[in-house]
């Protein structure tokens, strides 16, 4: 049984195959999704989650995510603000114990403004985040991942939801910044699974830049190991730092 500070941890009983690394039908896993989070989350589940696993839904929602997976054989623990789960943390700060999963899932609101229709009934961003910019939301974004970062295990799974955003005409790209914060981190990342949901719902006139379909689902690992494309990465930010201080001081 899961503890925070001494106390028992409501935990629902999961499930999932035999082996996550095989389906029924034979079919590998690919990095493109169609469908919905509940799919998204049942392809990266064959390859990331294992029987017995300690599983956080730091943003849990209406549950969506789990739809697809059997309940037998992980536990999952839900954390939600406002929605019915076992807690109700700001995800940037839960009072749970350090590595306490195997493995922790992120997905707040991520867009930056909430006065549309359809932003405000499914995500609430009016509340969580209408005040933000993409900035803000970024900077949120890190509080959650260095968070699920503290009460996952040692070589644990951090799963980061997001999506690229156009603020004032502009690009943000989300994906890479949260990459990024990964880096700054520590973090490995192991995998990027791609959402395709269809048309989007916000559309701007005159159209500047090609409407998103898709969000991110990005796979970190909690590990001190640094393999050699992470460390050459690591080299070329090192680089991009060094040049940009370079032209600032020209």
């Amino acid at each position: 049984m899961l503890t925070n500070g001494g106390h028992p941890v409501s935990a629902k009983s999961t499930a999932m195959n035999q082996n996550p690394n095989t389906s029924k039908t034979g079919t590998g896993v690919y990095t493109c999704v169609v469908g919905t989070n509940a799919d998204l989350i049942a392809a990266a589940a064959r390859i990331y989650l294992k029987q017995g696993d300690h599983v956080l839904d730091t943003t849990f929602g209406k549950g969506c995510y789990w739809k697809h997976i059997d309940l037998t054989q992980i536990y999952l623990v839900t954390n939600d603000l406002e929605a019915p789960a076992d807690f109700h943390f700001d995800f940037r700060q839960m009072d749970i114990a350090d590595a306490t999963f195997n493995i922790s899932v992120l997905d707040p609101p991520y867009l930056h403004d909430g006065k549309t229709v359809m932003v405000r009934h499914q995500y609430n961003n009016h509340i969580h985040t209408g005040s933000l910019n993409h900035e803000g939301i970024i900077r949120m974004y890190e509080a959650g991942v260095r968070e699920c970062c503290r009460v996952t295990k040692p070589e644990g799974y951090i799963w980061i939801k997001c999506q690229d955003e156009i603020q004032s005409g502009q690009q943000n790209w989300s994906l890479q910044q949260i990459e990024l914060v990964g880096n700054k981190l520590g973090l490995h990342k192991e995998d990027v699974f791609v959402l395709y949901n269809g048309s989007p719902h916000i559309q701007h006139h005159p159209q500047l830049h090609a409407r998103r379909n898709h969000s991110y689902l990005i796979i970190f690992k909690k590990s001190n190991k640094r393999n050699k494309a992470e460390q050459f990465t690591d080299t070329l930010i090192l680089e991009a730092a060094a040049e940009i201080q370079r032209r600032a001081t020209a």
